[in-house]
């Protein structure tokens, strides 16, 4: 079974809001870790600023989406990610 688990992230003010969610999806990165979930895809987007990105992807993310992505973008990279993916899991 594939598993692909989405986190869209929108603050457009509220900076420690912003902060307090990288580093919840540090912390769910993190756990996904512990549990073997290497077959799992973690990704999200908003206002992530470019340190943040490079820092949560570091750590395992997939790709971060800004915004002004499209819809169509985002569907791509998780197709691409299931068929890259899709026998990962028994």
């Amino acid at each position: 079974m594939l598993v692909i688990l989405l986190i869209l992230i929108h603050f457009s003010i509220a900076i420690s809001k912003l902060h307090q969610m990288n580093k919840k999806m540090a912390q769910e990165i993190a756990l996904m870790k512990e549990k073997g979930m290497d077959d799992v895809l973690l990704t999200g987007g908003g206002i992530i600023g470019k340190e943040d990105m490079a820092e949560l992807q570091r750590l395992g993310t997939g790709r971060l989406f800004g915004p002004g992505t499209t819809t169509q973008s985002i569907v791509e990279y998780i197709r691409e990610w299931a068929g890259e993916h899709a026998g990962s899991r028994a």
